[in-house]
């Protein structure tokens, strides 16, 4: 296959300054204006950050070539779950047609940093060979939005509380990035990167991201540098909801210390596809090989679980638990798992039980939302708590789910809850002015990430109805009222983005 083939089968191409966007084919119009704007956007704000010719950028424009999705990748450039940058050839290559794109900014700052990196490949690189993965994923996560709860220096900070962090100077070595379990090495080495360009500029840093000679550059060598980063990390403080995110995050080891990999991973891939029945039985396979490690045994009972036998499920888990062997994040998700098995049951009281520890287990925005919910339902009357049950399960279809929320809000007008999740069905469907209607009452929610949440989605109603102004205002209210920094900073490139495209609406 060559360029000439990928070209034609991505054959909606739109040009614009500095991009040139390779497209499927029969994408609809809106679909097609969203993700060039999504270039576009993401183009400007990395060429400001990185103080780049523009003149430059429109000799030699950057393809991107956008696939349907990950299959669709890999029958036409081979990397199926791999989304890539060629900075030696000015391209990148993703999936997804969807906005906001989280890997897309990431990708693009590898194109960009062709125009200052080695003359060979256009990478970091120590006498053009010596390839620095540590300053080139660094440089990407460093000026891309996090895509987790919490910012590139407080996971970080996490990280080397919990003694979970690669040593930074075995991570700059030739060899030492590939050692370490991948989104451990990317965090650290964006969060170096980050000091790096916020405390010598990005001139500096775009002179040693070219030679990775950093005695040249910052006239210090780097394990100077690198003792700079970890001080100034090490003064960060670290709220207990941002460790133990951080230890959920960053529990893989490496690729290389991870037993029969390949073996697992086929297994792995034939469960997936399997009955459930049969899926059982390569769980079996898969807890074997592992020498019946606690968490493997936790994707048995889900096995177990799929398949319906529920009593197999309840007798794993209850091995687990008491033996208390399981990381936090797994004795969590098990626990979840049983509350969903007694509430199905009728065993509403062991439900509440398995539901509240979860909530106070002080997990992620969206867990504990959706745990919130849970414990609403349970206290209501018979009929709204099966039909809550049955609506969380995803097993109503949405005409009849926004019929069923109306009439819960006619029944409970004090009660905000059925007019927030009202509210994301209409936002869902594309119904933005219906839904800011049903997300005023919930913005004084009594569960603090529901009211986050409901200004996150009215700031994106607006967005989408093209109302700037307002669009800001809630963005702003978001950023201040955000549950975590990382959707704190989401919402600043959020911020970034109204400006850039209604500039000049705003400007007036």
């Amino acid at each position: 296959i060559k360029r000439g083939d990928i070209i034609k089968e991505l054959s909606t191409t739109v040009e614009v300054p500095g991009l040139v966007i390779h497209m499927p084919a029969g994408l609809h119009k809106d679909r097609i204006k969203s993700l060039v704007e999504e270039h576009q956007f993401n183009l400007q704000y990395l060429v400001k950050r990185l103080k780049l010719s523009k003149d430059l950028l429109y000799e030699k424009p950057i393809h991107s070539f956008v696939y349907s999705n990950s299959t669709h990748k890999a029958k036409w450039m081979g990397g199926k779950n791999t989304m890539i940058a060629k900075p030696w050839l000015n391209e990148i290559h993703i999936h997804g047609t969807k906005t906001p794109h989280s890997v897309l900014p990431h990708e693009l700052v590898h194109a960009l940093a062709s125009q200052f990196g080695s003359r060979l490949l256009g990478v970091s690189a120590r006498f053009e060979i010596g390839v620095n993965l540590t300053l080139i994923e660094g440089l990407a996560e460093a000026l891309t939005p996090p895509r987790g709860d919490v910012d590139l220096n407080h996971y970080a900070k996490a990280m080397r509380s919990l003694k979970l962090a690669p040593n930074l100077r075995t991570l700059l070595s030739p060899t030492g990035f590939w050692k370490q379990a991948p989104q451990r090495a990317y965090t650290i080495a964006g969060s170096f990167v980050l000091y790096l360009l916020e405390h010598y500029g990005v001139e500096k840093f775009k002179s040693v991201y070219a030679s990775a000679n950093f005695k040249e550059v910052y006239n210090k060598p780097v394990d100077l540098l690198v003792s700079e980063w970890e001080a100034r990390i090490d003064k960060l403080s670290l709220p207990d909801k941002y460790k133990r995110a951080a230890q959920e995050r960053f529990s893989h080891s490496s690729i290389f210390e991870r037993p029969c990999a390949h073996v697992i991973s086929a297994l792995r891939r034939e469960a997936s596809m399997a009955t459930p029945t049969h899926a059982v039985q390569l769980q079996h396979e898969i807890t074997t090989h592992l020498g019946q490690t606690p968490s493997s045994r936790v994707e048995l009972a889900k096995a177990y679980l799929k398949a319906g036998e529920t009593s197999k499920f309840f007798a794993i888990s209850n091995e687990l638990l008491e033996k208390n062997q399981l990381p936090h994040h797994q004795r969590i998700q098990l626990l979840e798992l049983r509350g969903n098995e007694y509430w199905k049951q009728g065993k509403n009281e062991s439900a509440t039980e398995a539901f509240q520890t979860v909530l106070d287990s002080k997990l992620t925005p969206n867990s504990k939302r959706l745990q919130w919910i849970r414990l609403w339902a349970l206290k209501q009357s018979k009929p709204t708590e099966q039909f809550i049950r049955n609506f969380l399960a995803g097993n109503v279809p949405t005409p009849a789910a926004i019929v069923r929320l109306k009439d819960s809000i006619d029944r409970i007008p004090n009660d905000s809850t059925p007019s927030y999740l009202l509210a994301r069905q209409l936002h869902r469907s594309g119904a933005y002015r219906d839904a800011i209607e049903f997300l005023e009452p919930s913005l004084d929610h009594p569960n603090s990430e529901i009211a986050a949440e409901s200004l996150r989605l009215v700031a994106n109603c607006y967005w989408n109805l093209s109302k700037p102004h307002q669009a800001l205002e809630f963005y702003e209210r978001y950023k201040q009222q955000a549950p975590t920094t990382g959707e704190a900073a989401r919402a600043a490139i959020w911020i970034e983005k109204v400006k850039w495209k209604f500039r000049n609406e705003l400007s007036l």
